[in-house]
């Protein structure tokens, strides 16, 4: 007699863990009214998205909206027309927003913010 040894199918290796999506959360337009040199009205019309990782920062944004939007506004309305429509200034406005934002955000943080739109009328 021969013996046949039994193969004990071996445990399917456990799945990686899943790594957290990107949560694109967007902020409603901001409309900012600007004199030029010139003494007339501009309007600055902006809209940005977040993105986390970090569903806390997802739900403490979702309770916090209206400061930061407020915040936001404030920041914004405080810079200079030209400061505003120079291209130049891009990154340092990214940066600054972001900033502004992660200020108020006490479970974690956005990583980036992204212009939707932009555009100084």
């Amino acid at each position: 007699m021969e013996e046949i040894p039994m193969k004990i199918p071996e445990e399917a290796p456990p799945p990686p863990p899943e790594e957290p999506g990107v949560t694109l959360l967007r902020m409603d337009s901001f409309w900012i009214e600007q004199k030029d040199k010139d003494n007339h009205t501009r309007f600055l019309i902006a809209r940005f998205a977040l993105t986390t990782t970090d569903e806390r920062v997802v739900a403490e944004y979702g309770r916090k909206t209206l400061i930061l939007r407020d915040a936001v506004y404030l920041y914004l309305k405080n810079k200079d027309l030209h400061f505003l429509a120079d291209e130049k200034n891009v990154e340092k406005l990214k940066k600054d927003l972001l900033m502004v934002i992660n200020q108020y955000i006490v479970a974690g943080e956005f990583e980036k913010i992204l212009f939707e739109e932009y555009l100084v009328r």
